[in-house]
């Protein structure tokens, strides 16, 4: 009989967050894989991709630690990126909004090197966090619409004590940055309670992020919204029942560095 395989693509510089989808990942299918593999092609500013966190030896410890059965850590990019490569994949309309507007080519290259570690991998699933939202949504209509036959997992976002989403940027934030990054998972705390006291403006619950990012000085905000998880379209009026499930983004830079984060606002 043939082994299952559950995948989890990661970028390396790994942390709880990681570990969490690995540990999903196990009663999926027989062997766990992980890859480390920092994709040049998903990053629209080369200066941030000489800056991203790698320490392969230390991810290969922690992957040891818990048991991961696989790791899968290509040497060059043209080990998964042949110099030809012409075959990429824009999953539109998805990858045009949010993140992908403010790096233009981000999910191209995700998608695309997704597509590649699938088709060499051949995983029966796979594992992604929900803190790169975008990112997930993009991946399950690719795999959709492609018939892969892979089941995409979904793994909720790990946060520090403080509210902080997991991130491997972080490690590049002083202490006072982390302080004031902290007004990303607060603000969207803020708009989750008062969706579930029954506030229904999608404007309002918006409005009530961006000011209280705002007001804090060193947080550069680039987007909040309120969108819906189906297509990510923000929404601006009333919320009906129809619209559900919803999330609200955000995206900001603190001390250079570019932090994303979401919650999905339910009534409990």
């Amino acid at each position: 009989m043939k082994s299952s395989y559950a995948l989890i693509p990661t970028m390396g510089s790994l942390h709880e967050g990681h570990l969490s989808l690995i540990k999903l990942a196990k009663p999926r299918a027989a062997k766990t894989i992980v890859t480390l593999f920092v994709n040049p092609h998903q990053f629209n500013d080369a200066a941030d991709f000489e800056k991203y966190p790698r320490n392969i030896a230390k991810d290969i410890g922690l992957l040891e630690s818990i048991g991961t059965d696989f790791v899968f850590a290509p040497a060059a990019t043209k080990d998964i990126f042949h110099p030809e490569f012409e075959s990429w994949i824009v999953p539109e309309p998805l990858s045009q909004k949010w993140e992908g507007a403010s790096r233009p080519g981000h999910f191209k290259g995700v998608a695309s090197v997704v597509a590649v570690l699938f088709s060499l991998i051949k995983p029966t699933a796979a594992v992604f966090g929900e803190k790169d939202f975008q990112q997930l949504r993009i991946i399950e209509n690719l795999t959709r619409d492609l018939q892969l036959g892979i089941e995409i997992v979904r793994c909720p976002i790990i946060r520090e004590e403080g509210g902080l989403a997991l991130s491997s940027r972080n490690v590049r934030l002083s202490s006072n940055g982390k302080s004031s990054a902290l007004a990303l998972s607060s603000s969207l705390k803020v708009a989750r309670d008062a969706f579930v006291g029954g506030e229904r403006r999608a404007d309002v619950l918006k409005n009530l992020i961006v000011e209280m990012v705002n007001a804090e000085a060193s947080v550069k905000l680039d987007y909040a919204a309120i969108v819906t998880e189906k297509n990510l379209n923000e929404l601006t009026g009333e919320i009906s029942n129809e619209l559900l499930p919803i999330r609200a983004l955000i995206a900001a830079e603190i001390e250079g560095v570019r932090l994303i984060d979401n919650m999905e606002l339910r009534a409990v």
